[in-house]
């Protein structure tokens, strides 16, 4: 049997598609979107993006086996996609366990697995304090991606390159010089950017006829506004 998606539109297989209890809003007993353009926008880690599907499905969200799924997945190293997760997590669903249970029970039954786990550890001598300790680390951590990273190191090599910059800078400024800079320019910027904005000050000076202190502070201020846009 074939389904076509009413977002996509294509036609498709309806295995393809989720199968939902809500008979009452999809007759077929299957979601009318296929199982790709459900789960384009899905991340693993934020359940704003998938507890809508689930209650489209009309099956519980159960916190603690969503996240179990996840860690499971991401230890066996296979790559992790918008529907490994929710396809084990459906799969379990239907288990004996949680078959009769729908969407409306989600905030009991997080609910009694809460509190299960805060009994079973203060039953082992542990304080509130480690509990809340003990349930903020079972939550998933989300894997640095290569962009991230790639962004983190080439912000570190700006710093490192900035702070250089600055070092040098200094090491041919005498205190007399550094304090003048700094009273004219102010001490939010760096080094790198005082001469910077000391050597375009002198530039349009010698351009323009500046005259008086409006004009003094007039040019202060487009040598600031010049190095910012830049």
């Amino acid at each position: 049997m074939s389904m076509t998606c009413v977002k996509c539109g294509r036609t498709k297989d309806d295995a393809n598609f989720y199968v939902t209890k809500r008979l009452d809003k999809y007759p077929t007993g299957r979601l009318n979107q296929c199982k790709g353009c459900l789960t384009l926008l899905l991340d693993n880690w934020d359940p704003n993006t998938y507890k809508w599907i689930l209650e489209e499905v009309d099956v519980p969200y159960v916190k603690s086996i969503w996240d179990k799924i996840l860690q499971d997945v991401m230890a066996s190293g296979k790559k992790l996609t918008s529907v490994s997760v929710l396809g084990r997590y459906l799969r379990e669903m239907k288990m004996l366990q949680y078959r009769e249970y729908t969407y409306a029970d989600s905030d009991k039954l997080n609910e009694a697995n809460e509190t299960k786990k805060k009994e079973t550890m203060t039953a082992q001598g542990f304080t509130e304090e480690e509990i809340a300790a003990a349930l903020a680390a079972a939550e998933p951590e989300r894997p640095v991606s290569f962009e991230e990273t790639t962004q983190a190191e080439a912000e570190k090599e700006k710093e490192e390159a900035q702070a250089s910059a600055d070092a040098d800078i200094l090491a041919h400024l005498t205190e007399e010089d550094i304090l003048y800079l700094r009273l004219k320019w102010g001490r939010d910027y760096r080094p790198e950017e005082w001469v910077t904005m000391e050597s375009l000050y002198h530039n349009m000076k010698a351009s323009y006829d500046i005259q008086g202190a409006g004009h003094e502070d007039t040019l202060i201020m487009i040598c600031k506004t010049s190095l910012k846009a830049n």
